[in-house]
C-alpha cells in the first residue's frame, strides 16, 4: 500500500512539472519545422520489415505535439493519435494543429498510458506507437509497456526511446546535490547555471552546452522527483513481460559500423541482430536507447546451418544507395562498391567478389540464396556465402525470410 501511496505522489508531482512546463516548449521555427527526433525511417523500416505504410500511429506521451506534427508529414495517409496526461500540452498541441496545413489526420486527446482504460482513450489496432523520452520520467513503466502490447496489431511495432545508463542526469544529479540544490523541484537562476557550467567543464562524457538548455528541458530531464537510467537489460525485460519482442537499437547498429574492417563481424556469427546489439550494449552503454520491438517474434536465420541458410530468401533494403559496377561475370574477382546510407549517415566501402554484388543485384525476396547463385552457374561454398550474406544482414542492408 505504502507503494502505490508513493507512486500516486511521484505521478501527481509529475504532473503538475509538465503542467507548468509543456514540452517541448514551442517557438514558431519549431512547430514550422518539427524536427524527426526519432531513429531514421528507413532504419525502422529495414529493422521491422514491414511492407505497408503504417495505417494507424499512436505517439503516447505527445507533449505539445511536435513528434506528432513530424510524424504526420512523414506518414501522410496514416492516422496519427497523440496522447498526453497535461491537459494544457494537448490545448497547445491542438491549437498549433489548426494554425498548420495538412494536419487533419491528427488527433490528440488527453489520457494517462499508465492507465488501465488506455485503450478505450486512444483505441486500440495501432501499427505502430512511438514513445520517445517519456518513460524514463514516469512511475509504473510497467502498466505502460501492457498498454502499448494491448493497442497494438499483430503484427504491430513499438519504438521506444529512453535513457541509459550513461545519461547525463545519472551523475549530474548527484554532483547538483553535493552542491546544495534540491532536485526534486527546479528553481531556475544564476546560482544554478553556474553550477551547470561547472558540471559541463568538468564531464568530458557528455555533450556540452546543457547549461544553456531551457527550463522545460532541464526541470523534466535533470530534476524532478523521478528519473529512470537503466541499461537496455532492464528495458527490454520490462517489454518482455508485456509480450514483446526487442528488434535491435539503433545507438548500437550505428556502433557496429568499423567491425566490417578486417572482417571482424565473423566473430559475432550465429548471434541474431537482437543478440549483437546486446553485445554491443555490454561494451560500450549507451546514454540513449531508440529501440524498436514488435508483437511477433522475428525468427533468427540457421546461421550455425550453412546448407539451410541457403535455402532463405533474400531481400535487399532501402536503407542504402549503391552504384553498382558493370557486370563482367568474372565471379571471384574482386570488385570495389560503396554503400550509402543519407539517411544514417554511413558510408561502407567494401572490396567483394562479384558473385556477392549479384545476389545484392537480384535480392527481391522472390528467390533463395541457392536459387541465385544457381543463376550464376558457378559453385561457391555454403560457408563462404553464408560469411559474406551475415555481414549485409548485421549491416541491415539485406533481411531473410524463410522460404516454408
Amino acid at each position: 500500500m505504502w507503494l502505490l501511496r508513493l507512486n500516486m505522489n511521484i505521478s501527481t508531482e509529475v504532473r503538475r512539472s509538465y503542467e507548468l512546463r509543456p514540452y517541448p516548449v514551442v517557438g514558431k521555427r519549431i512547430w514550422n519545422q518539427p524536427r524527426w527526433r526519432l531513429p531514421p525511417p528507413k532504419w525502422i523500416e529495414a529493422m521491422w520489415q514491414r511492407v505497408r505504410v503504417p495505417e494507424r500511429i499512436l505517439v503516447a506521451g505527445c507533449g505539445t505535439g511536435m513528434e506528432a506534427f513530424a510524424i504526420a508529414r512523414r506518414f501522410k495517409h496514416s492516422e496519427v493519435v497523440g496522447v498526453d496526461f497535461s491537459p494544457r500540452s494537448i490545448a497547445i498541441a491542438r491549437h498549433l494543429q489548426k494554425r498548420q496545413a495538412g494536419l487533419r489526420h491528427v488527433r490528440f486527446v488527453v489520457g494517462d498510458i499508465t492507465t488501465r482504460h488506455l485503450v478505450n482513450t486512444v483505441g486500440n489496432d495501432f501499427d505502430l506507437i512511438s514513445c520517445h523520452g517519456v518513460l524514463s520520467y514516469i512511475p509504473q513503466t510497467r502498466r505502460a509497456f501492457d498498454n502499448f502490447a494491448r493497442c497494438l496489431t499483430p503484427h504491430g511495432a513499438l519504438y521506444l526511446g529512453v535513457n541509459g545508463v550513461r545519461h547525463f542526469s545519472a551523475t549530474w544529479r548527484p554532483a547538483l546535490a553535493k552542491l546544495g540544490f534540491q532536485l526534486a523541484e527546479f528553481e531556475d537562476g544564476k546560482e544554478l547555471r553556474q553550477a551547470l557550467r561547472l558540471c559541463e567543464a568538468l564531464d568530458s562524457h557528455n555533450a556540452p552546452r546543457i547549461a544553456n538548455r531551457g527550463a522545460e528541458y532541464l526541470a523534466g530531464d535533470l530534476f524532478g522527483p523521478l528519473i529512470h537510467n537503466w541499461p537496455l537489460a532492464r528495458w527490454m525485460s520490462l517489454a518482455q513481460s508485456a509480450g514483446l519482442h526487442f528488434l535491435g537499437s539503433y545507438y548500437a547498429h550505428r556502433a557496429l559500423r568499423p567491425i566490417f574492417k578486417d572482417d571482424l563481424y565473423r566473430q559475432l556469427l550465429p548471434r541474431s541482430r537482437a543478440e549483437t546489439h546486446m553485445f554491443v550494449e555490454l561494451l560500450s552503454p549507451s546514454r540513449f536507447h531508440s529501440l524498436l520491438f514488435v508483437t511477433q517474434p522475428r525468427p533468427n536465420p540457421p546461421w550455425q546451418n550453412a546448407s539451410a541458410l541457403l535455402r532463405w530468401r533474400a531481400r535487399s533494403t532501402d536503407l542504402y544507395t549503391c552504384r553498382w559496377p558493370k557486370r563482367r561475370r568474372l565471379w571471384r574477382k574482386l570488385r570495389r562498391v560503396q554503400l550509402k546510407s543519407v539517411s544514417t549517415n554511413t558510408v561502407v566501402d567494401l572490396s567483394v567478389p562479384e558473385w556477392e554484388l549479384e545476389i545484392l543485384r537480384q535480392a527481391d525476396g522472390k528467390q533463395t540464396l541457392e536459387q541465385l547463385l544457381a543463376g550464376l552457374g558457378k559453385r561457391v561454398p555454403a560457408n563462404v556465402v553464408r560469411d559474406r550474406v551475415y555481414s549485409h544482414y548485421l549491416l541491415v542492408s539485406v533481411n531473410l525470410v524463410s522460404a516454408d
